[in-house]
């Protein structure tokens, strides 16, 4: 027996992997092509070692009278040996496999049938198309692995049998491959027969994502319709891929309430016309009655020139006219969106440091929110937003906060668990943390400078 034929062998009890045949490539291809038309296995006795030859599973051992009936939950030797044969020529993705993988699409055994469609999907040989298109007319969970492998090929014969097959009681799981390969074929035709799954609820999911990659304004209104009985956030993404005008006002409509979709509402707002979003949500603003939702809506959707208008009214004092009465609550507002650029750059979302120590901007909103950690309703939440800006310039407010939090607060923050952190330590914590640093730069650039003179 060669090395080959002992690594097949062993992919009956899982001593070989997968991996070591792959690794062997085209050298592995004809024996492997060999498992899979081969009608008979070998089924050894585990209490005589008794060697059977069968086309199926035993019942019994020829020798001793073994009962060899596996349980409905084990897979049998030579079903593995037979899986792991068309994963590795799927992966290898030799033409010579195709023709005896095609053989396997009518195997008694939904499992065989399925991991067939997938390795030919990866070969990708056009050969598979029509095979493939006679099994999407079973009602199978085959039918599902058929349909993804046919979206991959890209081949339109394949786009009206699976429209026919959406028009059947199928499972969820088989539909889900069918809408999934007719998106990879991106065929209009797809288009109404997807727009009709919207009226089933359990579709809606799959139908939504599946009519925002397609791109088709014909989609625009069904999906609005929804919006009337279920903010779905797939709906509401679909949206926003669309980026047709018509969803502004719905979408509006969302974001100006107490809604648990209000972030995928401002996402899909911020994808369509953003001059025209942000003068409609400013209007919004005077009718609103949770302000504070539009506000943060506003300054996702176009940051820089918001900020700098929201500052203008706050110094002109007049935003009590856009409907805004308490000023504080947009100093807030104004931390919080800076705040999320500290975030971000923790996480790593930008490619290099954020320094906003020469951001007018910036530099104002800290001056606003020091200016609010002398006020008893909103000086807490001022304290909690400068703790998260890393910055020297938040310094001298996180000391001013650090004093108000022991003479006047007093407050704690449980934290997680059963431990206790006081707030007070949290913000020494971080004070310590940013003067290490600002000195840390200072000490870089003295350096720099003193090296750069003495190589002159």
């Amino acid at each position: 027996m060669s090395n080959i034929d002992k690594l097949i062998k062993g992919l009956e009890d899982r001593s070989t992997s997968v991996r070591e045949l792959v690794e062997l490539d085209v050298r592995a291809v004809e024996p492997l092509i060999e498992v899979l038309k081969h009608k008979k296995f070998d089924f050894n006795c585990p209490i005589c070692k008794h060697t059977t030859v069968q086309s199926d599973t035993p019942v019994k051992c020829e020798e001793c009278e073994y009962n060899l009936t596996y349980n409905h939950w084990q897979t049998p030797p030579w079903e593995r040996k037979l899986r792991g044969a068309v994963q590795i020529l799927g992966e290898i993705g030799d033409g010579r496999a195709v023709e005896p993988l095609i053989d396997l699409l009518k195997h008694k055994t939904s499992f065989i049938r399925e991991k067939a469609a997938e390795a030919l999907s990866n070969i990708g040989d056009v050969r598979a198309v029509e095979p493939l298109i006679d099994v999407i007319n079973l009602k199978s969970y085959v039918t599902g692995k058929a349909a993804e492998a046919l979206g991959k090929f890209g081949d339109v014969r394949a786009v009206e049998p699976l429209i026919e097959v959406l028009k059947k009681s199928i499972s969820l799981e088989v539909k889900n491959g069918v809408i999934e390969a007719l998106v990879y074929l991106n065929d209009v035709r797809a288009v109404e027969p997807l727009i009709e799954l919207l009226k089933n609820k359990h579709d809606r999911e799959k139908v939504a994502e599946a009519l925002g990659k397609f791109g088709d304004v014909r989609a625009v209104e069904p999906l609005i319709e929804l919006l009337k009985g279920d903010d779905n956030e797939f709906v509401l993404d679909a949206l926003g891929k669309l980026g047709d005008k018509r969803a502004i006002e719905p979408l509006i409509d969302i974001v100006s309430k107490d809604n648990w979709v209000f972030w995928p509402s401002v996402y899909a707002l911020k994808n369509i016309d953003k001059g025209l979003v942000v003068e409609l949500l400013i209007d919004e603003l005077k009718k609103s009655n949770y302000p504070e939702n539009v506000l943060r809506a506003l300054l996702e959707i176009d940051e820089e020139s918001v900020v700098e208008l929201l500052i203008d009214i706050l110094d002109n004092g007049t935003h009590k006219k856009i409907g805004l009465n308490k000023k504080e609550m947009i100093i807030l507002e104004l931390g919080r969106a800076y705040s999320s650029k500290f975030y971000n750059q923790r996480k790593g979302k930008y490619n290099e440091r954020l320094n906003l120590d020469k951001d007018e901007n910036f530099i104002r909103i800290i001056e606003m929110l020091n200016d609010l950690l002398k006020d008893n309703e909103f000086g807490e939440n001022a304290a909690i937003i400068l703790e998260n800006f890393y910055s020297s310039l938040a310094i001298e407010p996180l000391i001013n906060a650090l004093d108000r939090f022991r003479t006047k607060w007093k407050w704690t923050d449980r934290g997680y668990g059963s431990q206790a952190t006081n707030r007070a330590e949290r913000f020494e914590q971080r004070i310590v943390t940013l003067q290490t640093e600002m000195y840390s730069e200072q000490i870089y650039s003295l350096t720099k400078e003193i090296i750069k003179n003495k190589n002159q």
